[in-house]
């Protein structure tokens, strides 16, 4: 296995850095600690690596003394600048925080997920508020304090919405891609 097949993702970058060139510490390579690595696991979904044939969190240290072991950079309530999408600074904030709701935990996952929200509304004009809503979810403003979660049931119109006008705009193109091409 390359090791760039995991530098590939978005998630989990800054994890591999740790694994594969570790910061030194009085001469001595400074591991990433257990919990980080157990974050990775249970956050980042990898499509063509399996992460857990090769790695074994349990073999690494645990501490919260930062001379043992590197701490996990995004926990809820961290601060973070540089690391918001231009749109979401038209908000009016500046700091954000990883993980989002969507358990990214970067901005470069966050962005992608956002540009699409932002284009699928674009397309079907289903929910005014859809870019506020993608920033304020996917690159919460970072207050050092846990961002309370967003209202599910604010969102059943819109996505509902979306469905119905996604069905209508590709349900005939699949219908046949479904039925095979024609003789």
């Amino acid at each position: 296995m390359s090791n760039t097949e995991l530098f590939e993702a978005s998630c989990g970058k800054d994890f591999w850095c740790s694994i594969f060139n570790p910061k030194c510490v009085r001469g001595q390579p400074l591991p990433p600690c257990r919990s980080y690595c157990q974050n990775i696991l249970n956050s980042c979904k990898y499509e063509t690596v399996d992460v857990r044939s090769f790695l074994d969190c349990n073999i690494l240290p645990e501490s919260n003394d930062t001379s043992v072991c590197q701490q996990d950079p995004f926990q809820h309530g961290k601060c973070h600048n540089k690391m918001l999408d231009q749109r979401c600074r038209a908000l009016g904030y500046d700091t954000v925080t990883f993980p989002n709701f969507a358990g990214q935990r970067n901005m470069f996952a966050a962005v992608e997920l956002t540009t699409m929200i932002d284009i699928i509304n674009n397309g079907t004009h289903c929910f005014d508020f859809s870019l506020t809503f993608a920033c304020y979810t996917l690159m919460p403003k970072c207050s050092g304090k846990p961002v309370p979660k967003p209202c599910h049931t604010a969102l059943q119109e819109p996505l509902q919405c979306v469905q119905r006008k996604m069905c209508r705009i590709f349900g005939h193109f699949l219908g046949q891609l479904a039925r095979g091409p024609g003789l």
